[in-house]
């Protein structure tokens, strides 16, 4: 029974981060109440799962948290994309760390040129034209993008 609620909490947080990529992308802003609730869901996980893994998918979630503040500190990204991290990290697990890792750097860039493509290629007064200028000109990132792209890949393994 633990098991099925795992897996409709996984499908409702991976639905969750599909949204706060979607809204990240509209708005370069990840609302804190979405990365609470988001983390509630995850923390679900954790809690029907342990001791293990429970726990260690707890400590991945924390590792990329530490690094998420580390990233902001720096200037490198933005505070919700750093509070992000931790459910992304319960999300895809000890086990997954490494795959999101690798993955992360190509669907980023993956992601930088389909923006750039589609600027090119979409019509001049299509709505998501205007939007990718319009993030263009801000000069901001929706971080949230490649970040749901790479944890759904490193994902994939584990609920397979």
């Amino acid at each position: 029974m633990s098991q099925t609620i795992v897996l409709i909490a996984a499908g409702v947080a991976l639905l969750m981060l599909v949204r706060i990529a979607w809204l990240d992308f509209l708005t370069l802003k990840i609302r804190n109440i979405d990365v609470l609730v988001l983390s509630g869901v995850t923390l679900l996980m954790v809690a029907l799962t342990l001791p293990s893994p429970g726990l260690v998918d707890l400590a991945a979630g924390a590792l990329l948290f530490v690094l998420g503040v580390v990233f902001w500190s720096l200037g490198m990204t933005g505070a919700g994309d750093a509070k992000l991290l931790f459910p992304l990290g319960i999300m895809v697990g000890f086990d997954g760390l490494a795959t999101f890792a690798l993955l992360l750097m190509p669907v980023s860039l993956l992601v930088l040129v389909l923006f750039i493509a589609a600027r090119l290629i979409l019509p001049e007064d299509g709505r998501l034209r205007r939007r990718l200028a319009e993030i263009k000109a801000t000069k901001g990132i929706p971080y949230a993008v490649p970040l749901f792209l790479a944890a759904f890949g490193a994902m994939l393994p584990r609920f397979l």
